[in-house]
C-alpha cells in the first residue's frame, strides 16, 4: 500500500513538473518575441558595429513598459547637466566588462546614446557592450535629437 501510494505521488509530482516547465518556457518564449525591444533589435542592421536605433524606435521601446536599461555614456560631468530620464551614467571611458556586470544584470537590454549623430561614443560602447554579450541598440540622435524632439533632460 505504502509503495502504491509513493510511486501515484511520484507520478504526480513528474507530471506537474513537466506542466510547470512546459508552461514557464512557453511564457518566456512569448515574453522575448512579443517585447518591443526584441523586436525592433532584430529588425535593426548593424552600422559600423552596432545596431543604430532612430528616435521613433526609441520611443516605442520608451513607451512600452519593458525593462532595460538606458545608459548615458558621455562624461560624469555631462550627465550631472543634463541626461534623459531615467538613464544611468556610464561614461564610455569606465566601460569594461567588469564594470559591466556589476552594473547591468546579463541579459537585461541595453539603449546607449550620447550626445548626436556626429558624436561616436555611443557607438563604440554599444560595440563595447555587445562584445560582453549584451543586446544594445544605439539611440544615435542622442541628447540633441532628444530636445529637438521638446523633451526634457533631467539634472
Amino acid at each position: 500500500m505504502k509503495k502504491t501510494a509513493f510511486v501515484f505521488l511520484l507520478g504526480i509530482l513528474s507530471v506537474s513538473f513537466f506542466i510547470c516547465k512546459y508552461a514557464y518556457c512557453l511564457e518566456a518564449k512569448e515574453a522575448s518575441a512579443s517585447g518591443e525591444f526584441e523586436k525592433i533589435y532584430n529588425e535593426t542592421p548593424v552600422k559600423n558595429g552596432a545596431r543604430e536605433i532612430m528616435y521613433a524606435q526609441f520611443m516605442k521601446i520608451r513607451n512600452s513598459g519593458e525593462k532595460y536599461i538606458l545608459a548615458d555614456v558621455l562624461s560624469c560631468d555631462d550627465y550631472r547637466t543634463g541626461h534623459i530620464e531615467g538613464a544611468i551614467s556610464f561614461p564610455l571611458s569606465t566601460i569594461t566588462k567588469e564594470n559591466a556586470v556589476g552594473k547591468i544584470p546579463q541579459g537585461l537590454p541595453i539603449i546607449v546614446y550620447c550626445l548626436s549623430y556626429k558624436c561616436r561614443s555611443s557607438t563604440e560602447a554599444a560595440c563595447k557592450l555587445s562584445s560582453y554579450g549584451y543586446k544594445v541598440l544605439n539611440y544615435k540622435g542622442g541628447l540633441d535629437e532628444w530636445q529637438e524632439k521638446n523633451n526634457k533632460l533631467v539634472k
